[in-house]
C-alpha cells in the first residue's frame, strides 16, 4: 500500500471521527434542550387534559387551538390572550374567566356560558354558533356589558 493511499485512509478516518463529534453534540444539545426547558403552567395543563376542568387556573397565553374542551369547566381561569382558534368549546364554562385578547376564530361556542366573563379585546369574529351562547354580564371585545341572557330575580 502507498503512501498515497495511506494518506487517504487517514484523512478519510479524520472526517469520520469529525462527523460522528458533530452528531454526538447535536444529538446532547437536542436532549438538553427537551428536558431542560420550563413549560409554563404545566400543572394547569395536565389537569384540564386529565379531567377536562381547570376551574380557577392560570393559562395566560396558552395555545388550546384545536382542543376538544366541550363541557370543559374553566371557570374562573386566568385565559388572558389564550389562543382557542379552532376549539371546541360546546356547553364549556367560561363563566367569570378572563378572557381579555383571547381568539376564538373558528371556535365552537354552542352552549358556552360567558356569565361574568371578560372578553375586552377578543376575537370572536369567525366563530360559529356564538348565537347559541350565553352572555349576562360580559364584557365584550369593545368594552360594553352584554346582558342579552341575564334572568330577572
Amino acid at each position: 500500500m502507498g503512501s498515497r493511499a495511506v494518506g487517504d485512509i487517514l484523512v478519510k478516518s479524520i472526517f469520520f471521527v469529525v462527523g460522528l463529534i458533530g452528531v454526538v453534540a447535536v444529538a446532547r444539545v437536542a436532549s438538553a434542550h427537551q428536558w431542560d426547558t420550563q413549560v409554563p403552567y404545566l400543572e394547569a395543563r395536565t389537569q384540564l387534559v386529565k379531567t377536562g376542568s381547570c376551574s380557577a387556573c392560570e393559562l395566560p397565553s396558552a395555545d388550546l387551538s384545536y382542543k376538544t374542551l366541550a363541557n370543559a369547566n374553566l371557570s374562573g381561569a386566568n385565559l388572558t390572550e389564550v389562543n382557542l382558534m379552532r376549539a371546541d368549546l360546546k356547553n364549556a364554562d367560561l363563566s367569570y374567566t378572563e378572557l381579555a385578547g383571547a381568539t376564538f376564530t373558528w371556535a365552537d361556542l354552542k352552549g358556552v356560558d360567558f356569565t361574568g366573563a371578560n372578553l375586552k379585546d377578543a376575537v370572536l369574529a369567525g366563530s360559529r354558533n356564538i348565537g347559541n351562547a350565553l352572555f349576562c354580564d360580559t364584557v365584550m371585545p369593545d368594552g360594553c356589558v352584554n346582558n342579552a341572557n341575564c334572568v330577572a330575580d
